[in-house]
């Protein structure tokens, strides 16, 4: 649908309503002595959005439709004007009414020329003189005359407003990143590299910094002579920052780097907040430049004047550890733990962290099946380099821990159910290897543990439980405080973060029924039968609690079948038909096929007969999905290898049938053309590809949940 005109100049009133005005008014009107360089900015400003002939009516206005958008377009405008003057002049101006009446007085009170001919009249009026109205001819005259006027005030004395105006070049040209404009300007007056725009006391190193010209911050960097390098890199803005601190904030790495080669000192400078690069990234969430710099900072021995030095014995450096642990930055958190093992037993709040946060070191099927042969692959790499780092900060932590005598405990029974909720088997094993009872610490509902690995279904926690000994056998019987027994437990519905781990609503609650029945055979046979304090049986539970789960798992299941039903009939249809009207014809005479010693009809006729006996069976077994009951237990194995048999036929059945078309493209086309064997077989690739990459996934994850336990008997010992 086509936007109306009113739609239209709305969008462009919005747009100009979100200029960024200090962009192109670099300055503040003061006076007569800088009018003429806050005029060109602002002219430029409004020539932009159109908007100059506001006040003068040689141009267009804004094209608008409606009365209420021009004066919004004018108190825009003169908006505008006063956030860009002096206070001083802004006194003058601010009871006018309208932008073109704010310009007109400010033309008048500050241009040199029109200053002039304004006191000439008053003279004259004075006088009893008659004023005539100038003519065209006399109008270009007394503008020749200003231009000219100007020209003369800058050669014999107006010195700030050609600086002015150079400086508003160099601006600009740092803004563009244009180099060799820079270098024009800074090669005339070495000075400006110093000199503070008139915004924020920003150098034009720091601009440069903060809009990112790479390249511009380089060829600066090499410009500046060596014994200026301390000064000017050192100099700050109006809010103390260094050209390092903004390249932090903003995030430019590369001009960080530069700005640490150059001059070390920069990394323990600190801003009006008191803060040095280092927590300045951190606190932008700059992870990467924050391990960079300390890196940097240590290697050049200067980790003790940082802030973060300072933060010893206090929460301060706890908690940076935490949040670089929670931001899983291990390797970083690794060396604020080396430098600063004080830190990680302040409180409990660091081992927490990693308990939280801890990566697994298993990989997927697929990570699995290239790892060996392709060892490189960034994401593998990664992903065992992360758990390798992780693995360096849990033990560290726990070697300051042990450090502890007396208090230890305290660090570990947290910490321990914590990594009960989380899966975290490796903080598990580590914490149970160095505090053997830790793992009969309880939370504030009265659960240890081994409960909260059921309840929170974490599988590598309750591995460990075959191999605790006698000590399991309580867990055969223990209960909580509403008599729920550990298979109670394993009937509640799993918290949903939990069941999100699988993709579907059939997989969850078939993950939900492994549990339960893993739980049973862990249970005494009476237990199944035993009931809590509002008298339901773990059964009953069960099917309380996951009733609507059966509900969505039936609803995928049918839409699923539905589908590929659908897609496994037309295949039959299709491939019947072609089995009846084979490619070329029959004999006339004897009805045999006519390409019947070819090889390609030989191709095309088993693979069109292994298409119709594969999607034949996908729809048969599709239907006999529709038609189940939809029972719990029916999602445990039924369901799924039902599923997995139907999908698997589908594609058996369209790659036959692909195979086929193919066969016969060749038969009646390629014969005189080969150069179409090429594009046949590509095409024909293509729809194959396409349910592979959509849908083998599903048929591997049904796979992995039916037939790979997700239980291991033999603990895992951390090592």
């Amino acid at each position: 649908m086509a936007v109306s005109s009113p739609q239209i100049q709305d969008l462009e009133y919005l747009y100009a309503s979100n200029a960024n005005v200090s962009n192109f008014v670099s300055m503040k009107l003061s006076g007569q002595e800088n009018y003429h360089l806050w005029k060109t900015q602002m002219l430029c400003l409004m020539d932009t959005h159109d908007m100059c002939g506001l006040v003068d009516d040689a141009f267009d206005r804004p094209k608008a439709l409606s009365i209420k958008i021009m004066k919004q377009y004018d108190s825009l405008l003169k908006g505008w004007i006063f956030g860009s003057v002096s206070n001083g002049v802004l006194g003058t101006v601010v009871d006018l009414g309208s932008a073109k009446a704010v310009w007109d007085k400010l033309r008048s009170s500050y241009d040199r020329i029109i200053s002039a001919e304004h006191v000439q009249q008053e003279t004259s009026s004075q006088q009893g003189e008659h004023v005539q109205p100038k003519t065209s001819s006399q109008q270009e005259e007394i503008e020749t005359e200003r231009k000219h006027t100007i020209s003369e005030d800058i050669e014999s004395g107006g010195e700030d407003t050609m600086a002015e105006e150079v400086e508003y070049k160099l601006w600009h040209a740092t803004v563009n990143g244009s180099w060799r404009r820079v270098k024009e300007i800074l090669k005339k007056d070495k000075g400006l590299v110093k000199k503070e725009f008139s915004f924020q006391g920003c150098t034009v190193l720091h601009l440069a910094v903060s809009i990112g010209h790479k390249d511009l911050v380089e060829k600066l960097l090499l410009f500046i002579k060596d014994d200026e390098v301390k000064d000017i890199l050192e100099q700050t803005n109006e809010d103390g920052s260094t050209a390092l601190h903004i390249a932090v904030s903003v995030g430019n790495e590369h001009a960080m780097k530069l700005l640490v080669q150059k001059h070390k000192d920069l990394l323990t400078m600190k801003d009006d907040n008191d803060q040095d690069p280092l927590i300045k990234a951190f606190n932008n969430m700059q992870f990467d430049i924050f391990a960079y710099l300390f890196k940097a900072a240590s290697e050049n021995k200067k980790v003790e004047e940082l802030s973060i030095a300072k933060a010893k014995k206090t929460e301060t450096g706890a908690s940076l550890i935490v949040n670089t642990i929670t931001a899983k930055q291990y390797s970083t958190a690794y060396d604020l733990i080396e430098a600063f093992p004080e830190f990680v037993v302040e409180n409990d709040q660091v081992l927490m962290a990693i308990a939280r946060t801890f990566p697994s070191h298993e990989l997927n099927y697929w990570e699995r099946a290239i790892d060996p042969p392709v060892p490189r692959i960034n994401h593998i790499k990664k992903k065992k380099e992360a758990f390798g780092h992780a693995r360096k900060v849990l033990g560290s932590t726990c070697d300051q821990i042990d450090n502890l005598i007396h208090t230890r405990h305290l660090f570990y029974e947290h910490t321990i159910l914590e990594a009960a909720i989380y899966n975290a088997g490796a903080v598990f094993s580590m914490i149970l290897r160095r505090s053997r009872e830790s793992h009969k610490s309880k939370n504030k509902d009265g659960y240890d543990s081994f409960q909260l690995a059921v309840i929170y279904r974490s599988e590598k926690i309750y591995d460990y439980l075959s191999i605790m000994g006698e000590e399991k056998n309580c867990y055969r019987t223990i209960k909580d405080s509403f008599e729920n027994n550990m298979l109670h437990l394993a009937a509640r519905l799993a918290p949903s973060h939990v069941l999100k781990r699988r993709t579907g609503a059939a997989l969850q609650l078939q993950r939900e029924l492994q549990w339960f029945e893993e739980l049973k055979k862990f249970m005494h046979p009476s237990a199944i039968t035993k009931q809590n304090m509002y008298g339901e049986t773990p059964p009953e539970v069960f099917t309380r609690e996951h009733e609507n789960l059966v509900k969505e798992g039936e609803t995928w299941m049918k839409t699923t079948a539905e589908s590929c039903s659908i897609t496994a009939a037309l295949i039959t249809t299709i491939v019947f038909a072609a089995a009846i009207t084979v490619p070329g014809g029959n004999n006339q005479e004897t009805g045999i096929p006519m390409f019947r010693k070819d090889i390609a009809f030989t191709i095309f006729a088993i693979s069109d007969a292994l298409s119709l006996f594969t999607s034949t069976s996908s729809l048969m077994v599709f239907l006999s999905i529709l038609t189940t009951r939809f029972a719990e237990k029916d999602f445990l194995v039924s369901l799924p290898r039902r599923l997995i048999i139907g999908l698997c036929t589908l594609l058996l059945s369209i790659t036959a049938m692909m195979v086929a078309f193919g066969a016969t493209l060749y038969l009646l086309f390629s014969r005189e053309k080969q150069w179409m064997v090429g594009p046949i077989c590509g095409f024909s690739c293509l729809p194959i590809l396409f349910f592979v990459t959509l849908q083998l996934p599903l048929i591997v994850d049904l796979y992995r949940s039916t037939y790979v336990p997700i239980f291991q008997k033999v603990g895992y010992i951390f090592r």
